[in-house]
């Protein structure tokens, strides 16, 4: 999956971010797991109080979805491009 995204910079120069997610050797379809799998480890480890149906955005950070994503062969890379 790719996701670029085009603008400008805080000085006012254009920018370019791109967004890969990779996942090599058909594991693609564990993507939508993972999240499921950090709330449910926080869950266990009583270290977050939400409940219910939810959106998980922010309920996890880049660094936890990436503990489990490594394991797997899931990985990310970004790119800056200024100009």
């Amino acid at each position: 999956m790719q996701i670029n995204l085009f603008g400008l910079d805080q000085n006012r120069q254009k920018m370019h971010i791109k967004w890969t997610l990779c996942a090599e050797k058909g594991i693609g379809p564990y993507i939508p797991t993972l999240s499921a799998i950090i709330l449910a480890k926080k869950l266990l480890a009583e270290t977050i109080d939400l409940r219910g149906a939810t959106p998980c955005l922010g309920l996890y950070t880049l660094d936890e979805f990436d503990t489990e994503a490594t394991s797997l062969g899931i990985y990310h890379q970004t790119e800056v491009n200024l100009g």
